[in-house]
Order: C-alpha cells, then structure tokens, then sequence
C-alpha cells in the first residue's frame, strides 16, 4: 500500500472518489433521517384519525378493547406497528383515564399531550405523538424517536461494513480506470523527458483527449517562447562579437604602437587613440549590459518624481552639451511623483539624451517635454538636428543599427534599449519629425501606477 502515501493524481483521484462516496452515505443518512421522521407523523396520523373514527359510535368502555386488540392483531402485519418497532396506540377517556393501549410505552407520562403532531421528552428518550379527540374518547399515537434514530444508525452501520467488506471487489477496477485515464498524461511525460536539451520543437499535437489539451498548448507556447529567446541571445552575442572585435583590435593594435613609440609625439597619438578604443570598447559593453538586464527582467516599482529624474540626468549631461554648443530644455510639471521601474526609466532617459547628443547639430537645441495623464506619462525628446528618413523610422530600433551618414560612432544600441525598457515598463516608443519640422522627436509613453500633476 505504498502507493497512498505517494502524493499522485491516481491517489487523488482515488481518494476523491471515496470522499465522493463517504458524502454520499452521510447524505442519505440525513435525508434518510428526515424522511423516516417526516413518514412517521404521517403514520401516526393516519393510525389515530383511523382509531378514533372506528370509535366514533362506540360507547362502551369494552367496546373499546375490542377495537383496540383488532389493532393488536395488525401490528406484524403493518410497518409503524410491527412488534420490535418503538410505536403504539391508547385511548383515554375524557378523564384521561387509560381504556386500553397496544405497545409497551411510558402511556401514563404521554396521557396529557397536546392535540394534533407533537414531540415529548422523556428522560434521555423523545416520543413523536399525535392525538385525536372523538365525542367520548381521545385517541394518542405515539412513536419512540429515540430507538428509530438508533434503528437508524444501525442500517447505516451495516451499509458501511457492506462497502467496506466490497472494497477488495470494487477497488481494483477504480484503480485501474484511474491509472488507464491518466495513461495519456504518462505518454506526454515521456515524450518530453526522452528529448535533448537542445530539442525545443513543439511536442506532439495529437492529442485524444479535450482535457490534455490546455497543457499540450501551454508546453508548445512556452517551447516557442524559449526558441525565440535563445534565437535573440544567439544573435546577440553573436553580433556582440562581431561589435566588440573591431574596438578590441583597436586597443591591441594601439597597444602595440604605444610600446614601440620612440618619441613623445607617437606616444601623445597612440595613447588618444588607444582612450578613445576603450572609450567605446566601454561604452558598447555597457549597453549591451543595460540591454541584457532588461530583456526578462521583471518589473521592479518603486516611489519616484520623473521630473526629479530628468533634471538630474540633463545637469550630469551640461558639460558635454556646453562642449558641444548645444542648448537642452526641459518643460514639463513642477513635480510628477509616482511608482515606475526607476532602473528602466533611467535607461530610457540617459539613452535619449546620448542619441540627441550624440547625432545632434553643433550647435543645435534639444527640448524635453513631458506630458502626463492618469495611469501614463509620456516623454519626447527632440532636437533640430538632419533628421533620420521616414523610410528607416522603424529599423532605428534594430540592435546594432546605425546610420550610413552618421559621422559620430556608437554602438548601435542605444535606441534598442530605450524600446526594451519603454515596453519593460508597459509602454512603447515612436519617432517622428523634430523641431522646427526637421530633426528627431522620440517619444516614450509609458504605465505609471499613479501620478500627479499635468504637463504641457
């Protein structure tokens, strides 16, 4: 019997079906119980009503002894009044004196009950009664719930030692359907534990049975899932490679040179440009360090002011912008508390700042702008720079993609993080012409749990 101490759907199953059946005894013990209460007033009516209209012209107290052991007679042929049942039948007269009685009751402690259906307890014992009053006669039937319940209980009892005694007989056909239905949930088992850690193909669509279908659907959704996101990883690596070699053989290179300069002025060369291959050697894995954290990252809120954040990451970007001859604004609420993912956000709003920098006239303007509404904000960065063409408005967002006319490096990822964060934070980027009808305006609309304040 080891198998019930295994935690198992057939156990459960099993289990379930007994517990099915234990409710159902108890059920019809209730309803049983009940219903022999409710029969056993209506007998007992029917017995006194019928007593007392057979006495109805009876005037004699012989008369009604002779009535009554006609009763007598009847109690094995009738159910309430068979001999080993609790029951019987007495007529008093109107002095409430005893006349006669069939059954072995407490008659003279019941003599004085109420007319019509009644209940008296006795002791630890409980009578249902029912009297009727003639001219000359009152008629009390009388019934010992007491011993019924008990005669009850005791059917109840031996029904459950016959299922108990069944048990060996009814079992093994139960266990056996139950482990044959759940054969199929076996089979999908074993397909999937005999596969590589490399096959991610979807398991088998042909499926018998409704109820196995939910889950068969979920596996091959989360498989196509898995073999999406390990596509994307492969790519992104690969292409991290390939990024990542260009800037690395800078540095060996420029190393080499650094070494072997023999005057100060090849040193001064080699070493600026060596900075500038670690610069973007940095840069790029940094990105692609933001880039990798966001993609399957959970949400993290927590309280913070957007606009707080903005003018913190515009004063950290001043000396560059200054270097460069560019101007950046920032219009928008006094305040915008609220709770948002704070790492995500600030990767949206440092990489829309390094872009506008970045690609930006020199000199030129950038304007940050920021709009809110219950349950969303939405944040467009624009400058008044040459713009991108409407035909690559979507391809921008692409890892790694850069412009042909570009005349500043990066890595390409700047604008695939921004994506990745906005829709991380359950929103969305767009693009679309700057200021003054040229230049870029990206625009980052994302869910907050709540805000406050309006923006223009």
């Amino acid at each position: 019997m080891k198998w019930l101490m295994r935690r198992t759907l057939a156990r459960r199953i099993l289990l379930g079906f007994l517990g099915t059946i234990y409710v159902l005894w108890l059920c019809i013990i209730v309803t049983e119980r009940y219903s022999t209460k409710s029969t056993a007033r209506d007998r007992l009516q029917g017995y006194a009503n019928a007593v007392d209209k057979s006495l109805a012209d009876v005037n004699e107290p012989d008369a009604v002894k002779h009535v009554l052991a006609f009763v007598r007679a009847m109690r094995n042929q009738e159910e309430l009044l068979e001999a080993e049942n609790p029951s019987g039948i007495a007529v008093f007269d109107n002095d409430n004196s005893l006349l006669d009685a069939t059954g072995e009751l407490p008659w003279q402690n019941l003599r004085e009950v109420a007319l019509g259906s009644g209940q008296v307890t006795l002791g630890d014992r409980q009578f249902l009664t029912f009297s009727a009053q003639g001219k000359r006669w009152r008629t009390v039937a009388v019934i010992d719930e007491t011993r019924l319940i008990w005669r009850l209980l005791k059917t109840a009892i031996e029904f459950a030692l016959i299922l108990i005694a069944l048990a060996p007989i009814l079992l093994p056909p139960v266990w056996w359907a139950v482990r044959t239905g759940l054969r199929p949930l076996r089979r999908l088992t074993d397909e999937i534990s005999q596969r590589s850690a490399n096959d991610l193909s979807p398991v088998s669509d042909r499926v018998r049975y409704d109820d196995l279908q939910p889950l068969n659907d979920a596996l091959n959704s989360l498989l196509t899932r898995l073999r999406e996101a390990l596509a994307r990883e492969k790519a992104f690596i690969q292409d991290a490679a390939h990024e990542l070699r260009t800037p690395l053989a800078v540095i060996l290179a420029q190393g080499h040179v650094l070494v072997a300069a023999d005057t100060p002025t090849a040193r001064s060369d080699a070493a600026r440009r060596l900075e500038r291959a670690l610069v973007r050697a940095s840069h790029l894995t940094r990105q692609m360090l933001q880039l990798a954290q966001l993609e399957g990252r959970e949400q993290r809120h927590q309280a913070l002011d957007v606009m707080n954040l903005l003018r913190d990451s515009i004063a950290e970007t001043t000396e560059r912008a200054t270097e460069r001859g560019v101007e950046v604004t920032l219009d928008g609420p006094e305040q915008l508390p609220c709770e948002s993912d704070a790492q995500a956000l600030q990767c949206v709003i440092d990489n829309l700042l390094d872009n506008a920098l970045r690609y930006g006239p020199q000199p030129g303007r950038i304007e940050v702008t920021v709009h809110s509404e219950p349950g969303a904000v939405t944040i467009r960065v624009m400058d008044d720079g040459p713009g991108i063409a409407p035909a690559q408005w979507e391809s921008v967002f692409d890892r790694f993609h850069r412009e042909q006319s570009a005349d500043e490096s990066g890595s390409g990822l700047g604008l695939a993080i921004v994506r990745q964060a906005a829709r991380a934070m359950g929103g969305d980027v767009s693009l679309s012409t700057g200021l003054e009808g040229r230049g870029c305006c990206f625009a980052v609309r994302i869910a907050l749990l709540h805000s406050g304040g309006s923006g223009a």
